[in-house]
């Protein structure tokens, strides 16, 4: 969350505030993709990231959504999103305004990561 708001405000662009809803719906994938060992923005029953965030209570105007598999901190996984266009894309999108982290680990102890952008 504080890489992501760095990036933003190095770019000029205003913070991204919390959402807890969004945070819920981030590790719920997370723990998802993790425990059912596959990666992807739509999950086993073919739900998308703008379905997992109408589950969960939030109504947006537009919305997004990062995934990550594999670094093993935050920093590699942020360096690796600005690295990527369509990653650097939503965390750089002026147009968002909040912003969900969720974090799981498989049984391998490797993480799933995934941030849900939105606004209302």
């Amino acid at each position: 969350f504080d890489l992501a708001n760095a990036a933003r405000r190095l770019h000029g662009l205003p913070a991204l505030a919390w959402d807890a809803k969004a945070a819920a719906a981030a590790r719920e994938h997370s723990e998802d993709m993790a425990v059912h060992h596959y990666f992807s923005h739509k999950n086993l029953q073919g739900l998308s990231p703008f379905d997992r965030l109408k589950r969960h209570g939030i109504a947006y105007r537009v919305a997004g959504e990062n995934i990550a598999y594999g670094q093993y901190d935050a920093i590699f996984v942020h360096e690796a999103w600005m690295h990527s266009l369509g990653h650097r894309q939503n965390l750089l999108y002026p147009d968002f305004t909040r912003l969900g982290v969720g974090v799981a680990f498989n049984s391998f102890h490797q993480p799933y990561y995934s941030q849900e952008f939105y606004t209302p």
